[in-house]
């Protein structure tokens, strides 16, 4: 009886584990995009701030004074120093470094750290004279180019302030949302061990109801998930609207002192000139606000600017901002003449704030609250599977029979947390290409984009190659392990790398590690699943892939976009580590070679030759497999994301328009796989599948946008789901591959599934180089239908 209470006890302190560390992914999110903000609010602050102290000295320019003798300027700074107390430092210096004036007393020739020495002149030529935010040891520069008459760059001012003042904004947001969090996973807790000690049954041990526990689980996640992620974003546009009215009295400070200035000169409020260009200025600078005006004291309205920034996408964040109240998204100020030593005020300034600005960047934190929720339920689908698993671990005996039904299953977890850290960084590896490109042998920018991705899947084709012959000698543990070094290494290497080059050696080494890894835990289900669970057993393995990519691929973008891309790879490199020590404390019993290498003996050159000059299996890997990868890896890892980037689309949503690939295939294959099996023509399905992928991707010809891509990633899920499994079928069912045997026969159409994969980026590239990107993916798609049709007039339909 206690063992059966322990069991339920597990069940509810790891249920518990999976919904806290959600919550905590939840407000770490929403409290990773407050601080973004309030970076922005303080830069655009101090933005302003130097640009009144370089008109401040330009005016001394502009009396013939060298930039190295200006009066008064010591006096100026102490002045911004007192409206402005959480400033460090005030400096201004050559650009060669030399330090002219500073808040605190240097000695003379001292020269500013070199990560500060930023070179404006191209800037400067280019008419643009914007400031640059450098992060130096714990402190936030915010630099400025001075410009002389002559249009030359001759110095910079740098207003620095300690990171701690974001920092501790920050923490106090953290703060309130970890209150939240506690408040409803103590709820929660209470609510789970209540439904599971009533609902599941003590005495199930370890053949728990799988669905009832399911169902039990996701209903207390998603609903304190729900609960949580309403007060975070209550909390997050509470804060924004908060900091927002901030920014808004920062920017109209100086103007409204320069009016109360004509007011007491004697000017009336309504003879202002050309007032309407300074609130342009405004306007153009500030996402945030959506009007400015000045009205007299009976509301009517003097002056007016307007925005015209209002696009398509505000209609569909409206509803954000539907709560409101009436005073949220306006703001007043007051502008005063003093009149008989008493101030009278004239009129007011009014400021009304851009509603769908700041919904837009509200939906943002709801979007990832949504994917979050998501995430977690693919999460606890695992769960429950590991779960499982320990508790058919903890048991004493097991007969042969319950061994054989359950060996299958050690397989998904496996897949499930190694797909995870490998698709951390799927959304953005072209991305960080192109922050380190440089010229490479003559090639087009658009091909040396495409070669972190091809080099890792050239070396992943190489491996997967080998990894057959490896798990025949020695077993299926070995290259599993080796495999994991090589990708946590590479991962690892790939976040220090400094040049393009690096990047893609280091690519190529995670594809090293991903192709052994890859075709090792294939290599454990093909072995030691009895035949009769083979089938679910690669079902369950392809669901753990997935579940995997797509969890990965959206964690890695939303972490992306908060710690910079080399901290996800150094994560990713981390997380490799987990599936090898499931492996170590699972999978052990399992570690010995196939009990069938006597008999195979080793592999030969005829036996490839055989096997690929057969006329249906050399149509399947030319005019299916191959096509199918370009596609794949050509549209998704390379294409999807440079393209969106331009857009400037988040990386968020990049993560998410990828997610809808591997969710249409776990939500159709299933529902297509059945019809695939009732039919005895598969070959209609395959070419049926590459027609459907090949349409999605021509679309780019007849429009463009993220709706264009969406379609495109999701009708390749389609056509994945469709030929993928009467693909396998297929081949499975010819006789040269039951002669040949399943396992080369794997490895063979690995190597061409990775053989398309490697060409897909640098394919797609090329032609992007020459037809430009829409019509580059299009084209790739009308080859891939001319592919799938080709397919289906090779291919005979009886077997070779």
């Amino acid at each position: 009886m206690k063992k059966e209470a322990a069991s339920q006890t597990r069940l509810v302190v790891t249920s518990i584990f999976i919904l806290v560390l959600s919550q905590v992914f939840m407000a770490g999110l929403s409290t990773g995009s407050f601080e973004k903000i309030y970076l922005n609010f303080l830069t655009a602050s101090y933005d302003i701030v130097a640009r009144d102290f370089r008109r401040s000295v330009d005016q001394g320019l502009r009396f013939g004074k060298p930039l190295e003798k200006l009066f008064g300027i010591d006096r100026l700074m102490e002045e911004i120093h007192r409206k402005n107390e959480d400033l460090d430092n005030i400096v201004l210096f050559k650009p060669d470094g030399e330090m002219l004036y500073s808040l605190q007393k240097a000695e003379p020739s001292t020269f500013v750290p070199k990560a500060l020495q930023i070179d404006f002149t191209r800037d400067v030529r280019e008419g643009g004279s914007d400031t640059r935010t450098v992060l130096l040891e714990g402190r936030f520069h915010v630099l400025l180019p001075i410009i002389s008459r002559e249009n030359e760059w001759i110095g910079t001012i740098d207003l620095s302030f300690d990171e701690g003042v974001v920092e501790s904004r920050k923490n106090a947001i953290l703060l309130s949302n970890l209150k939240v969090l506690g408040a409803v996973t103590f709820a929660a807790t209470i609510l789970l061990a209540f439904l599971v000690l009533f609902f599941v049954s003590s005495r199930s041990g370890p053949d728990l109801p799988r669905r009832r526990v399911l169902f039990i689980l996701a209903f207390v996640l998603v609903l304190a998930q729900l609960i949580t992620s309403a007060a975070n974003i209550r909390d997050f546009r509470s804060h924004y609207i908060e900091i927002t009215r901030l920014k808004i009295v920062a920017l109209t400070d100086r103007l409204r002192e320069n009016i109360d200035h004509l007011l007491n000169k004697g000017v009336q409020i309504n003879r202002l000139v050309r007032i309407e260009d300074v609130f342009e200025e405004i306007l153009g600078n500030t996402m945030e606000i959506e009007k400015i005006s000045i009205t007299d004291t009976g509301g009517a309205e003097l002056y007016a600017a307007t925005t015209q920034r209002r696009d398509a996408g505000c209609g569909a964040v409206a509803f954000m901002s539907a709560a409101s109240q009436p005073g949220d998204f306006e703001v007043f100020f007051p502008l005063r003449r003093t009149l008989d030593e008493k101030e009278v005020i004239e009129g007011f300034i009014k400021v009304h704030l851009s509603e769908c600005t700041i919904s837009k960047a509200v939906s943002k934190i709801l979007l990832d609250a949504v994917t979050v929720v998501l995430i977690s339920f693919l999460f606890l689908v695992e769960l429950v599977i590991f779960f499982l698993i320990y508790m058919r671990k903890e048991m004493q005996s097991i007969s042969r029979e319950e061994e054989a039904s359950f060996t299958y299953v050690l397989g998904r977890p496996v897949a499930f947390m190694y797909l995870f850290s490998v698709a951390l960084s799927i959304s953005f590896i072209p991305l960080q290409m192109k922050n380190l490109y440089e010229p490479m042998l003559g090639l087009s920018k658009e091909i040396v984009l495409a070669l972190p991705i091809s080099i890792e899947m050239l070396c992943a084709m190489i491996t997967a190659f080998l990894a057959g012959m490896a798990i025949d000698w020695w077993g299926w543990h070995i290259p599993f392990g080796a495999g994991i070094g090589l990708s946590a290494c590479g991962a690892f290497l790939s976040g220090s790398a400094s040049t393009g080059l690096e990047f893609i050696v280091f690519r190529g080494i995670v594809g090293l590690g991903y192709g052994l890894s890859w075709m090792a835990i294939q290599g454990y289900v093909f072995t030691f699943t009895d035949p009769r669970y083979r089938a679910r057993g690669i079902s369950n393995l392809v669901a753990g892939i997935f579940s995997g990519q797509i969890c990965g691929t959206a964690v890695g973008a939303m972490l992306a976009e908060r710690i910079g891309y080399p901290g996800v790879f150094i994560a990713a490199s981390a997380l490799t580590f987990l599936p090898l020590f499931f492996v170590l404390i699972y999978m052990r019993p399992y570690f010995k070679k196939p009990e069938s290498i006597v008999v195979q003996g080793p592999p030969r050159v005829g036996d490839f030759v055989r096997y690929v000059t057969d006329r249906n299996i050399f149509a399947v890997l030319v005019f299916v497999m191959v096509p199918f990868s370009v596609c794949q890896i050509g549209l998704l890892n390379y294409a999807t994301p440079i393209y969106l980037s331009s857009l400037g689309i988040s990386q968020s949503s990049i993560g998410r328009v990828l997610m809808v690939y591997g969710l249409s295939v776990i939500t159709v294959a299933p529902l297509i796989s059945r019809f695939v099996d009732r039919s005895s023509n598969k070959k209609i399905f395959i070419t049926l599948g590459g027609i459907i992928g090949g349409l999605g991707l021509s679309v780019l010809y007849f429009t463009n946008g993220i709706l264009a891509v969406l379609t495109a990633v999701f009708t390749l899920g389609l056509a994945s789901s469709i030929g993928g499994s009467a693909q396998s079928a297929f081949v499975l069912d010819l006789d040269v591959t039951k002669e040949i045997g399943t396992g080369k026969a794997m490895s063979i159409q690995r190597s061409a599934d990775k053989l398309g994969q490697m060409l897909g980026p640098v394919f797609i590239g090329a032609a992007i180089a020459v037809v430009g990107l829409e019509n580059g993916i299009a084209i790739s798609g009308m080859l891939y239908i001319l592919c799938s049709i080709l397919f289906s007039f090779t291919t005979r339909t009886g077997k070779s």
